[in-house]
């Protein structure tokens, strides 16, 4: 192959003219002008070389040609991919031959070498800059340099006539070759590599030397095989023919050039003759993956198959082209199954599935597994382990069927889903790894119009189809006729019309003429209205239902098809579009199933037809038979559309227990320390209700959690600088919210305080457990600057403002995580509801601010418990013990508000809730001896 430098300062251009370089006399072996190549560097190596068309040869060999004749040869390219320009050279034996001009485009004059774009030159036309076009010293050679400039096409084509060339018989006997030298290079713009294919001119009427050339077969093809350890060659070989026409040379040497560049080789046995003879050809290619640097690439190659001889001190080279298809590996072919394909699960649960698939036939190209269960469960997951692979094959092949591919589907609803029937579609991918084209099944086939996944298909007895191969099962291709008849033959020549004047139409456009849309009728009474009622009803045919009293329309092209002069019930009604009383082409059928109909493909008349139960319609508006209706192949049997292998989830919601309000029952405080009884009980009124499908027993409980505040003041060090705090961070109260570190700040915990100045910083997630009611945070003991007891300081992640176990308390006492204040059961039946009151003493519960939640525990089976606790819990204040005023200290206030209100009972003008410590509704001794036990004490 040759690789040319640019000897022009200009990108040169050069088509690869696909020109089949044949043998004189040999027509079997000669191409057309330009013949088809399709694979294009840098999978195989152009071809430039000479070609003389009046004579269908790179070779005149003893053709008699007169002294001073005038021979002109083109220059092709073939499978040179796109290019931009050339530099092209020949040297021929000027005392034999002389140059006589070139072309590469339209010349007006006829005496002249002219190159027009209809005889497939390239540069017809554009414009060009010719760098060079001269001939050398001596006349013995002649050198051609052409840039493509032309905006509108910057590169032409790699396969065409890149121009003509013409020569002119020096002698009478005039022997010469004309040699394409090492330096002509085609530009795109790097040097594009070639083989060349040189002229020869031999004008003895009896040849110095000749012969002729051709191959047993014009084409061949050879299928890639998968695996990377084999290969397929032609078998059997081929032969390549040499006879003689007048004296054989010497010796002529066979090569094949324009092979594939990887995994190919052409061998001939013997590689050369020394007489008419013949010469086997084994071409073979490698198989492996698509791109693997062994595997031979798919595509069309025109390969020149050459015989090299030297005569008289010229080369003479004749060739004969032969066509190799390399095909990729067949498309895979598989099944796939589930282990189940309808299943019940709880939403907000998982089922495991296991898919499998077998390779039928074709490579075995690595494949992935998907599904729309995003889509179908509205965020719902199906997740795959593992979600891509390849089947069971040995590195020598597969053996059909394979063993199965298999993975575990784990399908998870989410609690949100909507409840119902679902269908998860599941695909099998394969992404061409071999066979170069990518598969996903399964899909079934849509015969007529368009269809959305999960439509119910329905059957017609009437659908029916031409079996063409005789299989006994309708296959893609075949076509697929509405019988109307049920006569088991399309009859479509001979479905006449008939007219019937009660048919009529709503001209709603009032153009005197039926137009699609337009609603279509059967008048009963003949009335020239719609009627319906008790005792007249017309028949809607077509279109919207009209209002009672509409009036209607004659059109003629409107008729029937169907025994009698007269329509009857379901007999087809058709818009005569042509008016030749016949259903054919361009007529509109609009009602009845009496006709036959192509559904899809080109039936012959009278074609037998043959039923398959598997072709089904879809009907939305269930008119129970099939009237241009979409029409699939329903090839699972599951009565529905599917792409992919369909697995039916109905979501239940069995136990589902929700929990609506939260509501206080007498009142929201109480005092710590003092313990109720009886009615004096503090109640939680929760709403439960069973959302589920069977009676459930739930247990209700309520739940006071801690409740933590902000307080802008309570600042940290940042000594790590990542803008929020950190365990171990030293803790501060910024007195002057300054944001330093200053004299009268306090530091929160031990620890050596930092120099006076130093930043300290804000995080809105450390808060604080309000023990002192103040609003703020307290310090109950100060040491110096570092207080060593007051309201814990806790660092709240989430921001929920109420403490958990996954708070980080980063001062003071731990808070309670949770405290349980009542609990009881309830037995629901589905659809149930009712209001569960928790009564509790809540004397033992810590001083502080809570919020209290009721909840429903989820039962056994249960999935969604993002309602099992109400939405709205309520706030609860423990006080200090006799602190009636709420100033966190029992003093003479509290003693005299329960003295002021003393003998006051619930309703009653003196009566306050605050100091009726017991809540038993009476403000009593009891209340004031409460007071004055704890008088004197504070938090």
């Amino acid at each position: 192959m040759l690789y040319r430098k640019l000897k022009s300062t200009f990108l040169i251009l050069l088509t690869f003219l696909g020109t089949a370089l044949v043998l004189t006399g040999f027509v079997t072996n000669t191409p057309p002008l330009v013949p088809d190549a399709y694979a294009a560097p840098p999978s195989n190596y152009g071809i430039l070389g000479l070609w003389n068309e009046g004579s269908k040869t790179n070779a005149l060999v003893g053709t008699a040609i007169a002294q001073g004749t005038q021979v002109t040869f083109d220059v092709n390219v073939t499978d040179a991919g796109t290019l931009k320009g050339f530099d092209i050279n020949f040297t021929f034996t000027s005392s034999q031959i002389a140059y006589a001009g070139s072309a590469f485009g339209t010349v007006s004059n006829t005496a002249l070498v002219s190159c027009p774009a209809s005889a497939g030159c390239l540069l017809d036309g554009l414009s060009v800059l010719r760098n060079t076009n001269v001939t050398g010293t001596g006349g013995n050679s002649y050198r051609l340099s052409l840039v493509d400039q032309d905006s509108a096409h910057p590169t032409i084509s790699g396969t065409g006539i890149l121009f003509r060339v013409r020569f002119r018989t020096v002698l009478a006997t005039s022997v010469s070759g004309i040699h394409i030298t090492s330096s002509s290079t085609l530009q795109n713009p790097a040097s594009v590599p070639y083989t060349p294919i040189d002229g020869y001119i031999d004008s003895n009427a009896a040849a110095t030397a000749n012969y002729n050339i051709a191959v047993s077969v014009a084409t061949t093809t050879l299928v890639r095989p998968v695996s990377r350890f084999q290969t397929n060659s032609t078998s059997p070989a081929l032969t390549v023919t040499l006879s003689a026409s007048g004296t054989f040379p010497s010796s002529v040497v066979l090569k094949a050039w324009s092979l594939p560049l990887i995994g190919s080789s052409a061998v001939f046995t013997p590689s050369s003759l020394t007489a008419a003879g013949s010469s086997s050809l084994t071409v073979t290619i490698h198989g492996g993956p698509q791109g693997g640097s062994t595997t031979t690439p798919p595509g069309t190659y025109i390969l020149a198959l050459e015989g090299n001889s030297t005569v008289s001190g010229n080369i003479l080279i004749k060739v004969a082209w032969l066509k190799l298809i390399v095909k990729a590996p067949a498309a895979p072919v598989y099944n796939i199954s589930a282990s189940r394909t309808s299943f019940n699960q709880e939403a907000g649960n998982w089922t495991a599935v296991t898919i499998s698939s077998s390779l039928l036939s074709g490579a075995n190209d690595s494949l992935s597994v998907s599904s729309d269960c995003g889509t179908v469960l509205s965020g719902g997951t199906c997740t795959f382990s593992p979600p891509a692979g390849v089947y069971p094959c040995a590195l020598s092949g597969c053996t059909y069927p394979t063993a199965a591919f298999t993975t575990l589907m784990n399908v998870s609803s989410l609690t949100s889903t909507t409840l119902g029937v679902k269908y998860i579609h599941v695909l099998i991918t394969t992404t061409g790894t071999y066979s170069q084209s990518a598969v996903t099944m399964p899909s079934e086939t849509v015969i007529a119009g368009s269809l959305q996944v999960d439509f119910p298909l329905v059957n017609d007895a009437k659908l029916k189809y031409v079996d063409l191969n005789a299989n006994n099962h309708w296959d893609v291709g075949e076509p697929v006729v509405y019988d109307g008849d049920n006569s088991g033959t399309f009859n479509a020549a001979t479905q006449t019309l008939k007219t019937d004047t009660k048919i009529k139409f709503v001209d709603g456009n009032a153009n005197g003429h039926w137009d699609l849309g337009e609603s279509v009728v059967y008048d009963n009474n003949n009335d020239n209205k719609f009627n319906t009622g008790k005792f007249n009803n017309d028949t809607l045919f077509y279109g919207t239902r009209p209002l009672n009293n509409t009036a209607l329309a004659v059109d003629t092209h409107l008729k029937f098809f169907g025994p009698g002069v007269a329509w009857a019930s379901l007999n087809s009604v058709v818009y005569d579009a042509n008016a030749n009383n016949l259903f054919d082409t361009g007529d509109t059928n609009l009602y009845g199933n009496t006709l036959d109909i192509i559904v899809s493909g080109s039936p012959a008349n009278l074609a037998a037809l043959k039923t398959d139960p598997l072709i089904r319609f879809y009907d939305p508006t269930r008119l129970g038979y099939w009237l241009n209706s979409s029409t699939a192949y329903d090839a699972n049997n599951n009565s529905l559309y599917d792409v992919g292998l369909t697995i039916t989830v109905t979501l239940n919601k069995t136990h589902d227990g929700q929990v609506s309000t939260v509501v206080e029952g007498n009142r929201g405080f109480a005092y710590n320390g003092v313990s109720l009884t009886g009615a004096a009980q503090l109640r939680v009124n929760v709403t439960v209700t069973n959302g589920g499908t069977v009676s459930d027993t739930y247990t209700v409980n309520a739940t006071a959690r801690t409740v933590l505040k902000n307080d802008g003041k309570i600042k940290f060090r940042d000594a790590n600088g990542n803008g929020i705090w950190d365990p171990g961070e030293m803790l501060f109260y910024d007195n002057d919210n300054s944001g330093t570190y200053s004299a009268g700040d306090t530091v929160i915990g031990s620890g050596t305080p930092p120099a006076l100045g130093t930043l300290i910083s804000l995080d809105f997630n450390l808060v604080f457990v309000d023990s002192n009611y103040k609003g703020v945070w307290a310090c109950s003991t100060l040491s110096g600057v570092n207080c060593t007891a007051g309201d814990a300081v806790v660092y709240n992640p989430d921001g929920d403002g109420l403490y958990d176990t996954a708070d980080v308390v980063a001062f003071g006492t731990t808070p309670s995580p949770g405290i349980l204040v009542a609990q009881t059961t309830v037995t629901l039946a589905p659809a149930a509801q009712q209001v569960v009151s928790l009564a509790w003493d809540p004397g033992s519960l810590p001083r502080g601010y809570y919020t209290i939640f009721g909840a429903a525990a989820p039962v056994v089976g249960e999935f969604v418990i993002t309602n099992n606790v109400g939405s709205y819990p309520i706030n609860f204040l423990q006080k200090f013990k006799g602190d009636v005023s709420g100033d966190c200290k029992v003093d003479i206030i509290d003693l005299s508000t329960v003295g002021a209100a003393f003998g006051s009972s619930i309703g009653g003008a003196a009566y306050k809730a605050n100091a009726d410590l017991n809540n038993d509704n009476t403000i009593n001794i009891i209340d004031l001896v409460l007071v004055a036990g704890s008088f004197g004490q504070s938090c």
